[in-house]
């Protein structure tokens, strides 16, 4: 088809000027997000939150990727064998696959779902955001390091993120749950590498 007709051209022109917009736009957000972890976090927590996970894509490294797990206790060998690619990151909300996120504690059964319903029992299963303190959890952070270190060792190098909410008295507070993000520093770009879920386990 031509495209000499005035109109055909400024179209075409136009939409070249928009995909440069995106890309350029997106890499310059990439790369300017603060230094600061917890404001990277919370930036990725809001990404997860409005289930954005295109932008959050942006910041998924091409050989780590994300890795997920359903438990984030010391005494679950990490089943982290869960690893997304930026491109599936990408695709996530709309991704029909069912995927074994791992086990169950109670019965040890399969924990089989699309990613779309893994989210809504094992990421955002509450308004983390709203509801849950935050804690950053370094090798340099021994007060929480030390209940946490297996996750820096399934992370070496990492920083932990945690969204921690403590519960409800009228449970005794054992309907705690936690939101674990972690993020890698690469070449003066955040990644995160890991989402980690916690909760009593039965």
């Amino acid at each position: 088809m031509k495209t000499d007709h005035p109109v055909s051209r400024c179209l075409v022109l136009f939409g070249i000027i928009l995909f440069g917009l995106n890309f350029f736009c997106g890499k310059t957000l990439a790369k300017n997000i603060s230094s600061n972890p917890i404001v990277v976090a919370n930036k990725f927590a809001n990404y997860i939150r409005s289930g954005d996970f295109k932008s959050l894509s942006l910041f998924i490294h091409e050989t780590k990727g994300l890795r997920f797990s359903p438990h984030d206790s010391s005494y679950n060998k990490f089943p982290g064998y869960i690893k997304f690619s930026p491109e599936q990151v990408k695709n996530f909300m709309s991704d029909k696959k069912i995927y074994v996120w791992g086990f169950y504690d109670g019965s040890g059964e399969d924990i089989k779902f699309v990613p779309k319903e893994y989210y809504k029992h094992f990421i955002y299963d509450i308004d983390y955001i709203k509801k849950a303190r935050v804690n950053l959890i370094s090798n340099s952070n021994s007060k929480f390091a030390r209940r946490f270190v297996h996750i820096l060792n399934w992370f070496p190098g990492a920083i932990l993120v945690q969204y921690d909410f403590e519960g409800t008295p009228e449970t005794g507070f054992n309907d705690f749950k936690r939101l674990n993000l972690v993020l890698e520093q690469i070449n003066n770009k955040w990644f995160l590498t890991g989402i980690l879920h916690g909760e009593k386990s039965y």
